[in-house]
């Protein structure tokens, strides 16, 4: 996964996701507020954002949403960064031969210059799947399988890593082990969350696989 797992995403989007409702006259999101709407793609972000500002009647979700993307990339993206440990952890697995793929329901227009901004995208290659690349973004399993495919990984031998309750679902539903990172964006109680694995920085990685 990316938001709340790889990268500390929160402040751009609800950033952008404000400048975007302040020019359709909606009042801005508290950053707590916005870290339940996210994990779903930006479009759903932007109708719950709208959703909490009023409501969508009248209002181009649409516009909306390409306002949030544009001013996330040409003012967000560049302060994006990892959480600590996962460029070294991530340089650990590759080093031991583990076949990396992301999965993401973020939008591959916004995910590749984040990528490059926070200096993942080596890691990964072609391995990233968007929700533009399959029909079944998370929670469907399925969005996770097409990624171990595009990796050529086997889903006997892969492990998802996740942070939020989309992640889990998609985990259990693709009937794979999953990691849950303790630091992310859940919208509730991680205890409602039965992962295989729980950790609290991203470091911990290599020994709970």
């Amino acid at each position: 996964d990316l938001d709340g797992t790889l990268i500390d995403s929160i402040h751009g989007i609800a950033g952008s996701l404000n400048v975007a409702l302040g020019e359709v006259g909606r009042p801005p999101v508290e950053l707590d507020a916005v870290k339940v709407m996210i994990g779903e793609g930006g479009r759903k972000t932007v109708a719950l954002g709208l959703a909490a500002t009023g409501g969508s009647d009248g209002i181009d979700i649409e516009a909306v949403f390409q306002s949030w993307t544009r001013t996330y990339i040409e003012v967000e993206v560049a302060k994006t960064e990892p959480y600590p440990g996962v460029i070294a952890t991530l340089n650990l697995l590759a080093a031991q031969g583990f076949k990396l793929g992301l999965c993401t329901n973020k939008t591959r227009h916004v995910v590749m210059p984040i990528l490059d901004a926070a200096g993942l995208g080596r890691f990964f290659g072609n391995a990233i799947v968007t929700p533009e690349d399959t029909p079944y973004p998370k929670p469907d399993g399925r969005h996770i399988l097409a990624t171990i495919d595009v990796v050529g990984g086997d889903p006997e031998r892969a492990v998802y890593i996740g942070d939020s309750e989309i992640d889990h679902a998609a985990a259990f539903d693709a009937k794979i082990p999953m990691i849950l990172v303790s630091y992310g964006y859940p919208r509730g109680p991680l205890d409602g969350m039965k992962a295989d694995a729980r950790i609290d920085t991203f470091a911990e990685l290599p020994a709970a696989l």
